[in-house]
């Protein structure tokens, strides 16, 4: 499938996803406290057309709200809100938790990453 063009053209990479930065916070509602979501969304949480490894994907939108803010690859790493509101996508209420299916070859302990990992 090819990229889209015009208004929805990529502007942001970043890791295995690349998305139009633009349209990403065309569906940002800033408020108060938490930001809303004004896009498609599931019992899940919050998704956002995105492009994973060259093909149409539904993201996450608070992960790609995370790597478009702090250019960061977040693999390994899923995105919790400290507010416990999954349609929120306020950055600041964002933190980053180990994505414990993610396994190095021992299946003991997870993926190590430099953004979490300080040590």
């Amino acid at each position: 499938m090819p990229r889209p063009t015009g208004s929805r053209q990529i502007t942001k990479n970043c890791g295995q996803y690349s998305w139009s930065s633009e349209r990403l916070h065309s569906k940002i509602k800033p408020e108060p406290g938490c930001y809303q979501w004004l896009g498609s969304a599931n019992i899940n949480g919050n998704l956002f057309l995105a492009y994973k490894n060259d093909r149409a994907y539904n993201a996450n939108a608070n992960r790609l709200i995370w790597m478009d803010t702090y250019g960061e690859d977040i693999r390994d790493y899923r995105v919790a809100m400290s507010c416990q509101n999954k349609y929120c996508c306020n950055v600041d209420h964002m933190t980053l938790e180990p994505n414990y299916r993610r396994y190095k070859g021992d299946g003991k302990s997870p993926c190590r990453n430099p953004i979490y990992d300080k040590d």
